[in-house]
């Protein structure tokens, strides 16, 4: 659901954190190019998933994302991004405290979080391993710790980082009332094929409700239904070419 907020120059859309960074594999292109890096990448699982069941789901998911995105071309890997944009604010719908963009302890928070990605960071993106069985490639300034936001009955997804700015920290380790800076556009692997699943996002259901399966405990929810603040040149970004 997206409205438009007659107060600021910005559109608010509902989404829902689909879960959380735990692993960053390697770049796009030692990832499709390399046995020895899928076998890495394979092998890495062991330490955040353990059940047969777990193992089983990701091999599926895997499987079908290589295949598909080992004919990505040029366009489709410019879409996985980072996206500079302190506007850009989101917080739980449940609980959550709404960020102020004029607050100056957030302009800190933002610029800090640019500071450590300004040198030498390599613009291709790197696969990665989340909760909730997340597989997919996120832009170079993503880190162990960001969450990935996903929106209604669509393939969108963007990579946020939480900030408490009652603690004055940016944090791998979320809290209830934290909200999130964006951080840029992410490639999820979908876990519903929508061209063949006409209807409901049930997937998205259960993000909403906060009622999706992490594989392993977690010390905060990874889950939940979102506000997202963003403004028109931000929107188009996140959903180029998206389907649904």
């Amino acid at each position: 659901m997206i409205k438009h907020i007659c107060e600021k120059p910005v559109i608010r859309a509902e989404g829902y954190l689909s879960g959380k960074i735990v692993q960053l594999g390697p770049r796009y292109t030692s990832f499709v190019g390399s046995f020895r890096a899928q076998q890495d990448w394979l092998n890495c699982w062991e330490d955040y998933y353990h059940k047969p069941v777990d193992f089983e789901t990701l091999r599926r998911i895997n499987e079908r994302y290589t295949a598909e995105i080992v004919n990505y071309e040029e366009k489709d890997l410019a879409r996985i991004r980072e996206i500079r944009n302190p506007n850009t604010v989101a917080w739980r719908i449940a609980g959550g405290v709404q960020p102020q963009r004029s607050d100056p302890r957030y302009a800190i928070e933002y610029g800090k979080m640019w500071d450590d990605n300004e040198q030498g960071q390599p613009s291709e993106p790197s696969i990665f391993l989340g909760t909730d069985y997340l597989i997919g490639l996120v832009p170079s300034a993503a880190e162990i710790g960001d969450f990935l936001i996903r929106f209604w009955n669509c393939n969108a997804a963007i990579v946020v980082r939480p900030v408490n700015l009652e603690m004055g920290v940016v944090s791998t380790v979320d809290c209830p009332n934290s909200s999130f800076m964006l951080v840029g556009r992410a490639d999820v692997a979908e876990v519903i094929d929508r061209k063949a699943t006409p209807g409901f996002d049930m997937h998205a259901e259960k993000g909403f409700l906060g009622n999706t399966a992490s594989g392993f405990e977690e010390g905060f929810e990874t889950s939940g239904a979102v506000y997202v603040d963003m403004d028109f040149p931000t929107l188009q970004m996140i959903t180029a070419s998206i389907t649904t």
